[in-house]
């Protein structure tokens, strides 16, 4: 498992699903980097996609990992998502 920290919190995450992933997204962001225009860069949906996990990651669930806006209900009361 991979991890990094952040607010003292250790955040863990499979590096072959959540890992690949992540890094696949982040080079197709640098090379819509080199390839467009700033202001269509900072206007393109993969790159608001990429930011908006990128502070979900390492700024809004660290700062409170058991927000009750996280929680889920029912069943699946054990769990926690992220929704924007």
């Amino acid at each position: 498992m991979s991890k990094f920290v952040s607010n003292n919190w250790e955040i863990y995450f499979h590096p072959q699903l959540f890992g690949s992933q992540y890094q696949a997204l982040s080079n197709r962001v640098a090379n819509l980097h080199e390839q467009l225009p700033e202001a269509e860069f900072k206007t393109h949906a993969t790159v608001k996609f990429f930011a908006a996990i990128t502070i979900v990651i390492e700024t809004k669930i660290p700062s409170d990992p058991f927000a009750s806006h996280f929680a889920l209900t029912g069943a699946l009361k054990r769990y926690s998502r992220v929704k924007k």
